[in-house]
């Protein structure tokens, strides 16, 4: 990071930030160890099912075996009397709030007698003894009765005229309705040359984390109540928790354990409402561990989509408009099934200039299980249609589609249709295009006969948040008397490395080694308000708060030093542990030394900081992937061999982080687009377990993976830095998509694109 490059982007403070951590005991780009890395590698670090309590007590589920009935009955007493059974709960012991919900409270806690379950799944029951084995035994002595009511197991059957409401006091079924505009779609028809159109499905899709969700609550001695569970956001989940207990907030303590894989699945209320309950019902301490078949059935999935689009050009191959509308299933309740749909419709225009577009969609109330979020929500299914229509569209013209796509791609000044992003930085949706395609080589043919070959090309503009809602988060950072700091966040450590990220700002600005700074976060009791790690956006906000942080502690040491140095602040540097003159080296006085002169004269060695972004709702950056597979059309499989995917993260702070979030984050897209499905029959869960949901593994991941960075700065993020944990997902799976459909010559009905949907569509052709 020169002075030149500070000259030419115009980002001269921006990039002088950097190029001053730069100039500490790191670099940009390069990858200290994880801060949870040894303790996970050696196996000490102790997840929330390691936790043990003296006199802890076991809890169980009773859970509706059938979509949609009022419950008329319900037997426990043979449960209470079995061998080992402390209690057993029902709706009528919940003493605070019987509903929650992510945007609407429309789900029960416990489901009460006579009103109705709208799932299979739905709790009634909960059961707590002195094993796990007890527990379960118990769950299965109770009884209920029920009085069956019409299933709703498709959207259009839901949205059909005379369909009897999901949730009796709404008229219909719409969970939510959005559409969005802009210029006129009929014009930019009319304008066209050429229209290309397609429909297609989307499946449920489940998040096969490894770690189930396990929570355990500890009362504790002053009436309060600690709990200790993998959850992405504790601030959301202590105030559902405090509601349902009926207690102020203050008292519900959440502490974050090491996750397991969340991926959006541990957004949302579990089991630790349920843990919470019995475990101040009791005064013990209580866990409560899904089983993975539970874990299956009980927490939200991807919802599915039904989706159509129209796509037109002029002679020239230029644009002129879209048309995309899309059918959801937002299943037994509201969840956030709206963003579920925005996300969908705003991604639809991607990296590209649209003057007429028009994109509506409807979620319905369904007898379905709840649908939440998954990792790239919206963006998955989006760029799949988007991406099929401009390969069909550009042959259809006669143009090659890569160069089809450069007419097309968006320019400064534009307005996305995507609410709230703000095209503040130098677009580099061509660059990313290109050198992903430059690195791909020409597509390998394979000599046998029975096996095609394709390529497929997306070219996105994945989001991340930033100031979505109220997304501010603060960070508070320490410099301790032995010279190393302590960084106190709301992040969440999910896996990605983001506590690591953290911890290498904070070495950098002071000149000390990574390792010498302990990032403490996810306590309710102990750390500031953070963000839900939700939308890639931790390093974005609480990235810059710690910045911001320990920028302003630096200043403050700085004064203190220039006193000892006798030295202006400007001149200083940190490095090696120290603050030097700059340019005299050997004129320097350790960190130890000034914390302790700080101390002496009542100094603060303690800066607490909140960012919160305001200029946009969204961030954004470009990401392109060249996808190239091998599809036996006699038996259906496919062989991924290369993906080139190239991402514009801004400046590179933990390349192995990046590198790795983009390798995760491209296996788990292939998984989505070929493999990976839930299967419901009339609203009957028959997928179990992951011996009946198949996720790739190391055998099915591409031959060859090839991340490429494009490291523009964000204008406002931490050191330039962006959002990426996603990005992946949003171009990898409808490359490989593409790459298949363009192998074969023929349209699938959906994805995932198993061997049985594609020969289904092989056999079509031929009719």
């Amino acid at each position: 990071l020169s002075g030149n490059l500070c000259r030419c982007t115009g980002y001269g403070p921006l990039i002088e930030a950097v190029a001053a951590v730069a100039r500490g005991t790191w670099s940009a780009g390069t990858s200290p160890r994880r801060q949870d890395g040894l303790d996970k590698v050696l196996g000490s670090a102790r997840f929330a099912g390691d936790l043990d309590f003296p006199g802890m007590l076991f809890a169980r589920t009773f859970r509706s075996t059938v979509p949609h009935a009022t419950i008329t009955a319900l037997n426990v007493q043979k449960a209470a009397a079995a061998p080992g059974v402390v209690a057993i709960l029902t709706a009528k012991d919940i003493p605070g709030a019987a509903r929650f919900g992510t945007i609407v409270p429309d789900q029960w806690v416990l489901v009460p007698v006579g009103e109705p379950v709208r799932m299979v799944g739905d709790p009634l029951a909960l059961v707590v003894a002195g094993s796990e084995v007890e527990a379960k035994e118990a769950v299965g002595l109770i009884e209920a009765e029920y009085r069956a009511l019409p299933v709703l197991h498709k959207p259009e059957q839901a949205l059909s005229p005379g369909a009897a409401p999901v949730h009796p006091g709404k008229e219909d079924n719409v969970c939510s309705r959005i559409t969005q505009a802009q210029g006129d779609l009929a014009q930019g028809l009319a304008a066209a040359n050429a229209v290309e159109g397609r429909s297609f499905h989307t499946p449920v899709q489940e998040h096969a984390f490894l770690e189930p969700e396990v929570t355990v609550a500890v009362p504790e001695p002053d009436g309060s109540l600690t709990v200790y569970c993998p959850t992405q956001s504790p601030l959301p989940l202590r105030k559902t928790v405090a509601q349902a207990l009926g207690i102020p907030e203050d008292r519900v303590r959440v502490v974050t354990t090491p996750v397991g894989g969340a991926f959006g699945g541990k957004v949302d209320l579990s089991n630790q409402a349920h843990a919470a309950l019995l475990a101040m019902h009791t005064g013990r301490p209580v866990r409560m561990e899904w089983s993975r078949e539970e874990s299956i059935l009980a927490h939200p999935k991807r919802h599915p989509l039904h989706l159509h689009g129209r796509l037109a050009a002029d002679g020239e191959g230029r644009l002129t408009a879209l048309e995309a509308t899309v059918v959801g299933d937002a299943g037994a309740y509201t969840g956030p099934s709206s963003l579920a749909l925005l996300l969908t419709l705003s991604s639809m225009t991607g990296a590209y200039d649209f003057p007429n577009v028009k994109a509506s969609g409807v979620m319905a109330f369904t007898n379905n299980p709840s649908f939440g979020l998954l990792r790239g929500m919206g963006g998955l299914t989006a760029n799949i249609l988007r991406e099929s229509l401009v390969d069909a569209l550009a042959q259809n013209l006669g143009l090659d589609p890569v160069e089809f796509r450069r007419r097309n791609i968006i320019g400064a000044g534009a307005t996305p249709m995507f609410p709230g992003v703000v095209l503040d930085g130098r677009i580099t949706a061509q660059e990313v295009m290109d050198r992903a395609l430059a690195a791909a080589g020409p597509l390998a043919v394979s000599a046998k006969p029975s096996i095609a070959a394709g390529r497929g090309l997306c070219l996105a503009m994945p989001p991340f948040q930033i100031g979505a809602k109220p997304r501010s988060a603060s960070a508070r950072v320490e410099l301790l008397e032995d010279g190393t700091a302590v960084v106190h966040t709301g992040v969440l450590e999910l896996g990605n490395g983001v506590t690591t990220t953290l911890a290498q700002m904070v070495a950098g600005e002071l000149g000390i080694q990574v390792q010498d700074v302990k990032v403490v976060f996810g306590d309710t009791a102990l750390c500031p308000a953070g963000t839900p790690a939700v939308g890639s956006g931790q390093t974005y906000t609480s990235g810059n708060a710690v910045r911001q942080a320990v920028q302003e502690l630096k200043a403050r040491i700085a004064e203190q030093a220039s006193q000892m140095l006798e030295a202006p602040p400007e001149i200083l540097m940190f490095r090696d542990g120290k603050t030097m003159v700059a340019e005299a080296p050997q004129r320097s006085v350790t960190l130890e030394r000034l914390a302790g002169a700080c101390k002496e004269q009542g100094v603060s060695l303690i800066e607490e900081a909140t960012f919160s972004a305001s200029h946009a709702g969204w961030g954004h950056s470009f990401a392109a992937t060249v996808a190239d597979v091998e599809v036996d059309r006699e038996t259906g499989d496919v062989n991924v061999v290369q993906v080139i995917s190239a991402l514009d993260t801004g400046p590179v702070i933990n390349r192995q982080n990046v590198e790795g979030q983009m390798l995760g984050a491209a296996v788990q897209s292939q998984g989505f687009v070929t493999m990976e499905e839930v299967i419901l029959d009339k609203a009957m869960p028959l997928t179990r377990g992951l011996e009946d949901y198949r996720i790739p593994t190391t055998m099915d991941a591409p031959a060859r993976f090839l991340p490429i960075t494009v490291e523009e700065p964000y204008p406002t993020g931490p050191y330039g830095a962006k959002g990426i944990g996603e990005h992946g997902i949003y171009t990898v799976g409808p490359a490989i998509f593409c790459a298949i459909e363009n192998a074969l010559g023929v349209r699938l009905e959906g994805f995932p694109a198993t061997p049985e949907r594609i020969l289904r569509a092989l056999r079509g052709s031929r009719v």
